[in-house]
Parts: C-alpha cells; sequence; structure tokens
C-alpha cells in the first residue's frame, strides 16, 4: 500500500497517507481483534518505549473510560513493579518494529508471573509476537524514516480499537456506543488532511524563523501528555537540538525558570486548561517565541476539528510534525535518517537484521 515505491519516503510523506491507514485498521478491526473473546481481565496494563510508550501515555485515559478498568501504562523497566496479586491482569506489550529488546524482557517477566500477554507490533511475525500469547498487529504499513509519524496515530488507534472491541464483546459498552465511536474517528481522520496542509502553510511562512530555534520547550494539561512527550522526542530525533515536554503543573513549578531569549515554547491546548493564554503572556517576559496550538481563533496555529473527543488523539501534534519533516533539511539535516544508522546494534537495544 506505500505510496512512493522505489525510493526512500520522506517523513512528510508518511504523514500524508496516515488517514488512508487508520481507515484501512478500522476496516480490518474485527478480524485483527478477533481473539478478544478469549480474554477476561479487571486490570490493563501497557508498556513499551519512545513512540510506542507516547501512544499508550495519550490514550490511556479514553481506554479506562470505555472500558471502565483500570489502565497503566508503564516504562519496560518498571515492568518488575508489577506485583501479581488476586486480580486478571493483562500486559500488552507495544513496538512498531517487533525489535525492541526491553519490550521482549517485559513481555517476558510478565509471563514468568502468570499474567496474560499481548503484543502490537507492525510486523506480521517478530521476536515480540513470538513471546506473547495473542497478537494485534498494528497494519500501518512500512515506516522506514528514523522518527516515526504514521505509526504513532496508528498505534493510538490500535489500542483504542482493542479497548473498543473487547468493551463490545464483553458487554461493557452497547452496539450503539461502538457504532458511534467508531463513526467518530473516521471523522477525526477526515481532518487530518486539512490540518496537514495547514501547517505547511504555516511552517512555510515561519521557515526563517523555524530553522534558527536553539531551543524548544512543549508544554500541556495532563490529557495531552502523551503528545507532549511524543512531540519532544520527534523534535530532538530531526531538529537535533535541546527539547523536553512538560505537563502544564510541571512546567510552572520551577522549569519556567529556564525560560531565555532563545526558548521557543509550543503549547499544546485542547481547551481543557484555561491559564494558557495567561501562560504565554508571562512567558512573553522572557521570549517571544511562544506559539498556542489549539482550535481557538486567537490560536497562533488553528486546529481544525471534528466535536468529537477522541478527535485530539489525531490532530494537535500535527504541526510539530510537520516542523519535523521540513525544518531540518533547512539546516543541512536528513530527518529521514539517525544520527547513527547502527546505533541499535552498537547498543544491543534491538533485534536487526
Amino acid at each position: 500500500m506505500e505510496l512512493f515505491r522505489g525510493r526512500k519516503m520522506k517523513i512528510i510523506e508518511y504523514i500524508k497517507e496516515t488517514p488512508k491507514y487508520l481507515n484501512h485498521i478500522i476496516d480490518q478491526s474485527e478480524s485483527t481483534f478477533e481473539s478478544v473473546a478469549e480474554l477476561d481481565f479487571d486490570e490493563l496494563y501497557i508498556t513499551g518505549s519512545g513512540t510506542s510508550f507516547n501512544a499508550a501515555l495519550d490514550v490511556k485515559y479514553y481506554i479506562q473510560k470505555i472500558l471502565n478498568k483500570k489502565v497503566v501504562v508503564l516504562n519496560t523497566f518498571d515492568i518488575d513493579d508489577l506485583k501479581f496479586g488476586d486480580e486478571k491482569k493483562i500486559l500488552i506489550g507495544i513496538s512498531q518494529s517487533g525489535s525492541s529488546y526491553s519490550t521482549l524482557q517485559a513481555l517476558k517477566i510478565a509471563n514468568k508471573m502468570g499474567i496474560t500477554t499481548a503484543s502490537m507490533t507492525g510486523e506480521e511475525t517478530s521476536i515480540i509476537d513470538d513471546e506473547a500469547s495473542y497478537n494485534y498487529q498494528i497494519k500501518c504499513g512500512e515506516e522506514k524514516a528514523g522518527a516515526k509519524t504514521k505509526g504513532y496515530f496508528c498505534t493510538k488507534l490500535n489500542l483504542i480499537l482493542f479497548a473498543l472491541i473487547y468493551g463490545k464483546t464483553h458487554d461493557i459498552i452497547g452496539e450503539d456506543v461502538f457504532d458511534g465511536e467508531v463513526n467518530n474517528l473516521r471523522e477525526d481522520f477526515e481532518k487530518i488532511e486539512i490540518n496537514i496542509e495547514n501547517s505547511l502553510n504555516w511552517v512555510e511562512l515561519n521557515k526563517d524563523k523555524f530553522k534558527e530555534i536553539k531551543e524548544i520547550k512543549v508544554v500541556s494539561a495532563y490529557n495531552q501528555y502523551g503528545d507532549v512527550e511524543e512531540s519532544a522526542l520527534k523534535l530532538l530525533e530531526a531538529m537535533r537540538i535541546p527539547v523536553s515536554g512538560y505537563e502544564m503543573e510541571q512546567f510552572i513549578h520551577g522549569i519556567y525558570n529556564s525560560t531565555n531569549s532563545e526558548t521557543n515554547v509550543f503549547i499544546l491546548d485542547d481547551g481543557s486548561e484555561e491559564r494558557f493564554d495567561n501562560l504565554k503572556k508571562v512567558l512573553q517576559q522572557w521570549t517571544e517565541q511562544v506559539y498556542i496550538i489549539s482550535e481557538k481563533e486567537n490560536a497562533d496555529f488553528k486546529i481544525i476539528n471534528s466535536k468529537n473527543s477522541s478527535s485530539k488523539h489525531f490532530s494537535y501534534i500535527i504541526p510539530i510534525w510537520v516542523i519535523c519533516a521540513e525544518i531540518p533539511e533547512l539546516k543541512g539535516i536528513n530527518p529521514e535518517i539517525p544520527l547513527d544508522p547502527k546505533f541499535h546494534i552498537k547498543m544491543n537495544s534491538k533485534k536487526l537484521s
């Protein structure tokens, strides 16, 4: 299903093909998640590293609301903290490449503890899948760029559909709720293209400023913390400058002290935190480069969204992605190629062919 065969795809091309793959994942979801009928759990644990972890973090509260169950997102190094009790638990290990040794180790620990395990990878078979009792493939196609974008949205959708189909199969939600949520998701995906085009225009307008950026901080409310962490990760990977991400309360309790004239602040504002406009005014004492990404009319970048509760999961990071796709080349950086393509081989952190 790749759009640009015969050459290495650029990040912006992966971003543009994302809606097609999201709809494809929904189309295939009944067969992908057929085995959820066999599952029975009271607590859901999700683990992964990097983009996989951030995707789970971003949809945690959505899943919790759908299932009305405890949902815990853990770094792979925290799995030792899982204590097997009377509660029925499942651990989902996520790795888009299917090659993460840390996710593999987390699944091994869970299996030894008697916890049901499942995998979500972008591969049909992988070392992660071999270790898990259940496999739920993330059908997002190839993504060979070093900085992953498409896979982030596809992973979030896979987790959402796991929850929706489990909920429907086990009578936690009705057919009407399921159908409504799926229709909402498809509506959300229709807005992605316009947000990409608007982002391209915004980045083109600001490219001379953006290419001179020396330091970035990304801030959001708690319920968008996954997007904040992923924004910081993508900017680090692509721009290769100091970047950090914070939840609002984290930021105002000390972090703001590091703001200076070279600091660029990107605020992801879904409307749940009413202090962001004031935060911008306060920060402008020290830096002019404060950008609010929001659905509000006075936003520095205006997000176009459906009014669904799921819409924020597939929109706010898009302008950050486009910065990552377009600006590095103006600085002589190819964001598709990692700083060291053999890094994971040298560090023995992934199984690479």
